[in-house]
């Protein structure tokens, strides 16, 4: 799939009801402290988390047809489409566990049919694993060759893993260290509410998050830019969880380079657990008799023929079928039709 660059010719200067507010430079400091503090306590005290929750998905034409040009075998709607996703998250510590009811479009059924994709990163090894699909009817997934979660610069992620960790998740990318909110935060008040603005730049790319300092803290919207165009937006809503650092909901927008809506999720929680006890498997993943997965740390693809046994697919077997695989030997495929 090939994604569009960075967004519209906007620059992101204010939300509306927002005023600067003339504060000395000794009660902004005052201010960064007293987020750093709460934010720090926050992390200790929330050691483990589970949030479930539902997401309407908007794609636009220019979504589809890209995506169609990545992949031109694959026939994709010709006007904007939206559906309803599952998603759940899962961490304890630096383990994390993400999940999606993720939607495929179906040509041959002209409607969305249900992947199940899970990714995981139990502390060491990052798995990820989709269910079968259309144009890849057998299970698939991928080893990560770095100590990281496959998703962890997801997108999606942010509004519940900025929430819980805002000090910083892996190499997520979204990240506030407490030196970074000591230089490069300033006070707004928005809706009569005075909100804490950061700002991490990082090359042409800047992210911008503001905190409620009247809400305990929380993230109330964050935005992402390149050389001034707006990438992706998010507002986030904590009603009617007024005492949750977790959100209730958010908005979460992608735009084009022209200007328009590319893509959307209107994301309602409908569970949130705090601090619960999670076994350690449910950060681990086995791959299914069947499944073929790519290991990145040894830069080699296996098909797994029983269980714990997976079997090594040569590059030079790659045209031969599924079934030829399940039933050879490594570099023993000799007949099978020639497919995924």
């Amino acid at each position: 799939m090939r994604f569009l660059g960075t967004c519209f010719t906007l620059v992101f200067a204010a939300l509306p009801g927002t005023m600067a507010v003339a504060a000395d430079s000794a009660d902004e400091r005052r201010l960064a402290e007293s987020l750093i503090d709460a934010w720090t306590k926050r992390e200790h005290s929330l050691r483990s988390c589970e949030v479930s929750w539902k997401s309407v998905q908007f794609m636009s034409e220019e979504y589809f047809r890209l995506l169609e040009e990545g992949a031109p075998l694959v026939e994709q709607p010709r006007e904007g489409k939206s559906y309803t996703q599952q998603y759940g998250l899962s961490f304890d510590g630096p383990k994390l566990r993400f999940e999606i009811g993720k939607k495929a479009w179906s040509a041959k059924q002209q409607r969305f049919l249900e992947t199940p994709y899970l990714g995981v990163f139990d502390g060491q090894i990052g798995k990820s694993l989709w269910g079968e699909q259309e144009i890849v009817p057998y299970p698939s997934g991928t080893i990560k060759a770095d100590k990281a979660h496959p998703d962890i610069s997801t997108v999606s992620l942010v509004p519940v893993m900025l929430s819980c960790r805002p000090f910083g998740y892996g190499n997520s990318g979204f990240a506030f260290p407490p030196d970074e909110i000591r230089k490069n935060s300033e006070i707004e008040t928005i809706n009569g509410r005075r909100t804490i603005r950061l700002r991490q730049q990082s090359g042409e790319r800047l992210l911008e998050v503001w905190v409620d300092s009247s809400a305990a803290f929380r993230v109330s919207r964050f935005v992402t830019s390149s050389s001034g165009r707006i990438d992706w937006q998010c507002s986030m809503d904590y009603a009617p969880l007024e005492d949750s650092v977790i959100p209730a909901g958010w908005k979460l927008e992608r735009f084009s380079n022209r200007g328009t809506l590319f893509e959307s999720n209107s994301a309602e929680v409908t569970k949130v657990l705090i601090n619960p006890k999670i076994p350690a498997e449910r950060f681990t993943i086995e791959y299914p008799v069947g499944s073929v997965f790519f290991d990145a740390r040894v830069k080699k693809r296996f098909i797994m023929q029983a269980p714990g046994k997976p079997r090594e697919v040569l590059r030079s077997e790659l045209k031969f079928g599924h079934d030829a695989l399940m039933k050879s030997s490594t570099g023993r495929a000799t007949e099978g039709e020639v497919g995924p």
